[in-house]
């Protein structure tokens, strides 16, 4: 698709469960109950750190420069509970594309992002990454084996 127009969060959960919708010669108002409103703190989580990417992201790219991630934590409030610059350059390392290039794709970031922001450190996020590594270098290196045959 072109992505000339695309349904935002606001419509598809709003603050107010209003809608008017237009027709050629008349206007309707449709209403919704509390139900409507529930969102998962998840979703919330999401939302929110999606809104701060995109104010710096350039279109629909899913990456951002390293460089503008400073402004993208300091809308999440997470400049401070990093520590300040250095801890902003610390995790701009971490989720920067391997081989430099100073770009940061959304998978990286959210990942990242959404632990420090469900309170685990810094530290701790990039302890786990090691492990990661290691559990799928080790399945990948199981599967590379190729299976023994059963013809003789």
């Amino acid at each position: 698709s072109l992505r000339y127009c695309e349904v935002g969060s606001y419509y598809k959960s709003p603050m107010f469960p209003v809608w008017i919708v237009a027709s050629t010669n008349h206007f309707s108002v449709v209403f919704g109950d509390s139900k409507c409103l529930q969102e998962s703190k998840s979703d919330q989580l999401l939302e929110r750190c999606r809104r701060a990417f995109k104010k710096v992201e350039d279109g629909e790219s899913g990456f951002i420069m390293k460089d503008s991630l400073g402004k993208v934590l300091e809308e999440l409030d997470l400049v401070t509970m990093l520590g300040g610059e250095n801890g902003v350059q610390t995790l701009g390392a971490y989720v920067e594309v391997p081989g430099g290039g100073g770009i940061v794709l959304w998978d990286d970031f959210w990942k990242a992002t959404s632990r420090l922001m469900t309170g685990s450190s810094l530290q701790a996020i990039m302890n786990d990454k090691d492990d990661d590594e290691v559990k799928i270098i080790g399945t990948i290196n199981r599967q590379a084996t190729p299976p023994p045959s059963t013809m003789s």
